[in-house]
């Protein structure tokens, strides 16, 4: 039993912490892109990714 309510208290603490995304979080697709139903470089593929952006800070900290 304190098995289960650990578990359910880490899930409810991952859950809080998540920032969900909005549909407002991403850019608009083209009207072109919404029409596209084949991708040869994905041929099969039951979904491709239309938009990806990573952010990422490579600048490194010196502590001397």
């Amino acid at each position: 039993m304190k098995f289960l309510c650990l578990l359910v208290f880490l899930q409810t603490l991952l859950c809080a912490m998540g920032t969900p995304l909005r549909a407002d979080d991403y850019p608009p697709l083209a009207p072109d892109d919404l029409k596209m139903t084949f991708e040869s470089m994905a041929s099969g593929a039951p979904a491709i990714i239309l938009y990806r952006q990573v952010d990422r800070d490579d600048r490194e900290e010196v502590h001397a």
